[in-house]
Formats: C-alpha cells, structure tokens, sequence
C-alpha cells in the first residue's frame, strides 16, 4: 500500500514530499501572473493547438493555435481601452463576462489578465435579481455577451453605468436590432469589430 499524503494535526492532508514543511508558493519565479503563464504557454507552444470549437457536437472541432489565441488576446484588450474605454492597470475596470463558456469567452478572460481588468463572470442561472445586483455593485461599464438573447436580457435590467456590449455570435442585422432596442444609451459592438 502507497500512502500519498498524511492527515496533519490541523485537519490539512498533506503530500508526503512536502509533510510539514511550507508549501511552495511559486513552482516558477518567472511565472507570478495568469499574464506569466499565457506568456510561457505561448513561448513554449506557439504553433500548437490551443482552445477548439465547434457549431455542432457533430462538426469537428477548429483549433487556435498558443501564438493566435494571445494575438486575438491582445487585439481585445486593445480594444477594450481603445474602443470601449476601460483603463486596464490605471482604473482597475470592470469586464463582464455573459454566457456560455466559448473560446471568446476565454479570450476575453485572457485579455483581462493581459491588461489589468477585473473579469466579472456573469450566467444565465443567476437569474435577473442577482445579475443587476453584481451589474451595479462592479459599476459595469462594458459586457462580453455570447449571444444576442443575453444582450436583450442586460438592456432589459436598465443598468444606469452600462455603455458598451460586445457581442460574440453576430451578424449585421442582428447587430442592427440590438441597436434599435439599445438606442443612444448603450452601443452594441461586434467581438471582432472590437479587436484593434
């Protein structure tokens, strides 16, 4: 019989390498930041497949590589500062986050990491009570939606701070409704329209 870990005095298993000595904080002095990992992964896997998706569970999935995942990273945060506003390392700005998890999703949390911004994840299990309440308690000014029905759902919680939605799965005349509905008071954008 193997024995992996031991139970401490406090409660704590512990792996048997480590028994009562102090955890290591770090496995890599260089690697301090979800920044420094995406760095590292990009450096070491460039031009390997990285995040897949797929329309239907039948479709086979397209791959991103490490190298264009941090490049779409990049255009994001760009445009989030650029586009939408946010200050990033300056103001500590508030990104939601609306939907299913998706590779945009990840690279919106990515771009987050990359420019200094608090992601605020938001779903549809939530329900509208909670999701306005975490809405006004971040002051959210800007939201990464998955899909157009979330967009409706955000602009139907008249939040008073909220000025940009950033929508993933678009085309130009579900773009052109959401704008009719949002009027002057928000501005809907398309994810790629976002990137610069």
């Amino acid at each position: 019989m193997v024995i992996c870990s031991t139970l401490r005095y406090d409660g704590i298993r512990r792996s048997l390498i480590v028994r009562d000595s102090d955890l290591p904080s770090l496995l890599d002095e260089r690697l301090q930041s979800v920044y420094d990992l995406l760095l590292e992964a990009v450096r070491v896997s460039g031009e390997k497949p990285f995040l897949g998706s797929h329309s239907t569970p039948k479709e086979p999935f397209s791959w991103m590589t490490f190298k264009a995942v941090y490049e779409r990273v990049c255009d994001l945060g760009s445009g989030l500062i650029n586009v939408c506003g946010l200050k990033g390392r300056e103001g500590g700005n508030f990104l939601g986050i609306y939907g299913r998890n998706c590779a945009d999703w990840i690279i919106s949390e990515f771009a987050c990491a990359t420019y200094g911004l608090v992601a605020v994840p938001l779903y549809d299990t939530l329900g509208a009570d909670a999701t306005r309440h975490i809405c006004n308690q971040t002051e959210l000014t800007v939201c990464v939606c998955v899909t157009h029905d979330l967009v409706h759902k955000l602009l139907e919680l008249n939040l008073p701070k909220l000025r940009h939605i950033i929508l993933v799965e678009s085309n130009e005349k579900t773009l052109q409704t959401l704008r009719d509905v949002a009027g002057d008071r928000v501005q809907i954008h398309a994810f790629g329209d976002v990137l610069v």
